[in-house]
């Protein structure tokens, strides 16, 4: 449903009492460049429609704006009126009397022109004064309306976003729906979320709305080209109301994207605390201009988003923390034995054997008289990751003490686990994996199956625990 002018109807009662040839009121934009014609009644077959006058190109308007004071012509001696007053065609002629007056400062101007006298008398200027006096009143009125409702649009968009991040939260669904809130908010067609990685020299992105393929998110890109790079290489914000296709720099990853190169594009740059930064971006196909109020609530959303971005990263660091041994990389001992319990539970109903397999190499102690801790981690990551490409693919593994690993396989035929096992022991007296001669390291090991050895925590780990100290007397023995 159309809404209906606020400012005809007092437009169009003026035009009555006066019996004027055009009565227009036109108003200036937020940033005083532009004044906008609003409503005009006119017996003129040349006043342009979807007026939109640039300040310095008004003419006479300009300067009634200017000044601040009302300009009364009782004859129109000019030898160019689109230039006087360029919202006429330049067929307009034989007009008689013209009256300007400003409306709440400069907020806009009240035009006033006839044809059947020259000039306008006492009572007439006075008839206009009040009628732009009742504009400004119900300009006022107006522009307090669309702040409100902006302001309920951009409190909604914050509830909207707040209510998503503390409830069930998912970065996975968050940032996308994020964009999908302030595109809408902005009008635009695309958004995205993009994140520096390692130096800072190159950039990810995390997320997008959901017209972006895919392969954005499946790759990175530099921050020495595209406008996007630019943000990040110039760590400031980046706001290009009209985008030009034929300007080379003027796209937003790479030459040869298939993003439209023309609207207006818009990237947000805010440094994450944790050592990185990001951007949020926004491109619409058509030119956009969005106020002040409407700037201000995308870029306190680009905050919000950094914190969330923070909070993120930070639980990222904790679960690492808590789960993860930081020398390797895999499992600690606590998280894996949690989920050697699920694995147990989950075999016992389905019925799909797994693996757990434990290797201990000794005496480890002795390293530390010949080495420093510094070379001894290094020939400890180069062990695991040696013996894990030994193995067959994509085991669980953990580090569940200073000198010992576990591995653990799912639905995959014992034999095959054993035969790798049977290699590495058969390569421990040449060359095994990462293992330097320099370093005499004795290996046992130990294979247990879920459920068949164990159909508890305790009863499993037992097992397995009996066959290394089984294998630490046998090698014993054999020295004997």
């Amino acid at each position: 449903m159309r809404t209906p002018n606020p400012y005809i109807s007092l437009v169009r009662l003026l035009s009555n009492i006066l019996d004027a040839h055009t009565v227009a009121f036109f108003v200036a934009d937020s940033k005083g460049q532009h004044l906008n014609l609003v409503a005009a009644e006119s017996l003129s077959q040349h006043l342009k429609k979807n007026v939109s006058l640039p300040l310095e190109e008004s003419g006479i308007l300009s300067q009634v704006l200017k000044s601040g004071q009302s300009l009364h012509m009782d004859k129109l001696a000019v030898q160019d009126i689109e230039t006087a007053l360029p919202f006429y065609r330049g067929a307009e002629s034989y007009i008689k009397g013209v009256f300007i007056t400003p409306v709440g400062g400069d907020s806009g101007l009240l035009f006033v022109d006839t044809k059947v006298n020259w000039g306008f008398n006492d009572k007439q200027r006075k008839w206009i004064s009040e009628i732009a006096a009742l504009l400004n009143e119900l300009l006022h009125h107006e522009q307090r309306l669309v702040r409100e409702q902006n302001y309920a649009r951009i409190l909604k968009l914050w509830h909207q976003l707040d209510q998503m991040a503390f409830s069930e939260f998912s970065p996975d669904k968050y940032f996308p729906a994020t964009l999908a809130q302030c595109s809408r908010f902005l009008d635009v067609d695309y958004g995205f979320l993009a994140l520096t990685e390692g130096a800072g020299d190159r950039y990810r992105v995390i997320a997008t709305t959901d017209n972006v393929p895919r392969s954005f998110c499946e790759r990175s890109f530099s921050t020495e080209e595209g406008l996007v790079g630019w943000v990040f290489h110039d760590q400031k914000s980046l706001l290009i109301r009209r985008l030009k296709p034929q300007v080379e720099r003027h796209f937003l990853f790479f030459p040869k994207e298939k993003f439209p190169h023309q609207g207006t594009f818009w990237g947000i740059y805010n440094e994450v605390p944790v050592g990185q930064a990001m951007v949020l971006g926004f491109l619409s196909t058509q030119n956009r201009q969005w106020n002040l109020d409407e700037q201000y609530a995308i870029e306190r959303v680009a905050h919000f988003t950094n914190l969330i971005l923070e909070r993120v990263m930070l639980n990222q660091t904790c679960d690492r923390l808590q789960n993860f041994d930081m020398c390797t990389g895999i499992y600690n001992a606590l998280a894996f034995e949690n989920i050697v319990e699920e694995q147990i539970a989950e075999s016992l109903q389905n019925g799909i054997s797994s693996t757990l397999i434990l290797l201990q190499f000794d005496p480890w102690e002795s390293l530390y008289t010949q080495f420093s801790p510094n070379r001894v981690r290094e020939y400890w990551q180069n062990l695991v990751h040696g013996i894990i490409r030994i193995f067959p693919p994509d085991p669980i593994t953990a580090q569940l003490a200073e000198n010992r690993l576990a591995f653990l396989y799912k639905g995959i035929p014992a034999q095959q686990i054993e035969n790798s096992l049977q290699r590495l022991k058969g390569s421990w007296g040449k060359k095994p994996p990462g293992r330097e001669k320099a370093f005499p390291l004795k290996l046992r090991s130990s294979l247990v199956m879920i459920p068949q050895d164990g159909s508890t925590g305790e009863e499993l780990w037992g097992s397995a625990y009996r066959q290394l100290l089984e294998a630490d007397l046998a090698q014993e023995e054999a020295l004997l």
